[in-house]
């Protein structure tokens, strides 16, 4: 850990690694500067702008610092959408960037979606599926009709489990072949 302090008063400019985010710790007349990384290392980095740093130094006078903004590379986001389609315009319009997306949807992400998502950009690092039900006024299930069929036993069951989000189609179809189930 370096303290700007620790730093010799007769030194005119320091430059310090590691940070990757720019920052100068001194002041304007004696600067310590962390200049950033030259690209962005994780996607905690998003959005940050990337600098190299020439300085113009002479004896007894102020440094001239130029922070220049790096533009080569693929930018960084992290992206929350609502639907696939959503997500498929946006990676369609945006191609020369690297991405974690999160799509926050209401049922879980079918395999032919995610094949879409991937085929429609090179630069996906992540694809975080997050389910959240609709709001109901459904109240959470307080027992168990064993007489119904087995796959609506399921649903009950997939409900309570997952905030009375809906089993679709292809989780249906699924359990059907699992279990051997027949709905009546």
């Amino acid at each position: 850990m370096i303290y700007a302090d620790s730093i010799p008063n007769q030194m005119q400019y320091t430059a310090l690694g590691h940070l990757h985010g720019y920052r100068n710790i001194g002041c304007e007349e004696k600067p310590i500067v962390y200049s950033s990384s030259i690209l962005p290392y994780s996607f905690s980095e998003a959005g940050q702008t990337k600098y190299a740093v020439v300085i113009k130094l002479e004896p007894n006078n102020i440094p001239v610092l130029n922070k220049i903004p790096l533009q080569s590379g693929r930018t960084l986001y992290r992206k929350t959408f609502h639907s696939i389609e959503e997500s498929l315009e946006w990676l369609n319009n945006n191609q020369n960037c690297l991405v974690e997306i999160t799509l926050k949807l209401t049922s879980y992400l079918r395999t032919e979606d995610r094949k879409a998502i991937y085929q429609s950009h090179d630069g996906i690092i992540h694809l975080i599926p997050s389910m959240k039900a609709e709001a109901t006024d459904a109240k959470p299930l307080k027992s168990i009709d064993l007489n119904k069929n087995m796959i609506n036993l399921f649903e009950e069951y997939f409900k309570t489990k997952h905030q009375n989000l809906e089993l679709n189609d292809d989780l249906k179809q699924l359990f059907k072949e699992i279990s051997n189930a027949e709905e009546k």
